[in-house]
């Protein structure tokens, strides 16, 4: 395979303001390296926003057909099965969108506190429990990483974030449900963050 004419499909990545300043690392780490090997990213989203190239939901037929046609080589969808609704359809339509032989990676939090600025489901999977929503996939590699923090480093590192969970633990500002999700966080606040991450072969 000739590096220079493979394409990849970041899906769920987000704007670009989210991956050059909110998290700046994601671009540094990930995409900057990608694109000095010359590996066309095109990145897919349902926010409407700048540094997003493809603006829709994999899931409507419409949209689904649209990027099996475009024929990207490699899928990367991190850090974003844990915000999705429907995991069963979102990941029959992402291995229906891969071409045979293509690649999928798949990260995400294995353990790791509540996060639903949009939607979190606490989808927490090991390597299993992925390779089993894409039934269709060969598991070329499959691991779970353990990070160097904990959510209790990262609040000492951010006194307001501190507070404000805090805050959120004391009372139930946004409802009881709500509040029951965030509580989830404390029998694990000392526990290292893991990750997990899976790279997948469409047969």
């Amino acid at each position: 395979m000739n590096i220079s004419n493979v394409k990849l499909l970041d899906i769920g990545g987000s704007t670009q303001n989210f991956r050059y300043n909110s998290q700046p690392y994601i671009n540094d780490i990930v995409f900057s390296p990608l694109s000095k090997v010359h590996i066309e990213v095109v990145h897919c989203d349902i926010k409407n926003a700048e540094g997003v190239d493809l603006v829709g939901d994999i899931v409507n037929s419409d949209f689904k057909e649209r990027i099996k046609s475009m024929s990207f080589a490699i899928i990367l969808a991190s850090n974003l099965l844990e915000h999705v609704r429907d995991l069963t359809d979102f990941c029959q339509a992402l291995e229906y969108i891969l071409p045979s032989q293509g690649i999928l990676i798949i990260t995400g939090p294995n353990l790791y506190p509540y996060h639903g600025n949009s939607i979190d489901t606490f989808f927490r999977p090991d390597v299993k429990e992925v390779v089993s929503l894409f039934p269709g996939c060969d598991l070329k590699t499959g691991i779970i990483l353990e990070s160097n923090e904990s959510h209790f480093i990262t609040l000492m590192k951010h006194p307001l974030i501190l507070l404000l969970t805090l805050k959120n633990w004391a009372i139930p500002r946004y409802g009881y449900e709500e509040w029951k999700k965030r509580l989830s966080d404390i029998p694990n606040l000392f526990n290292k963050y893991r990750i997990t991450c899976v790279v997948l072969r469409k047969r």
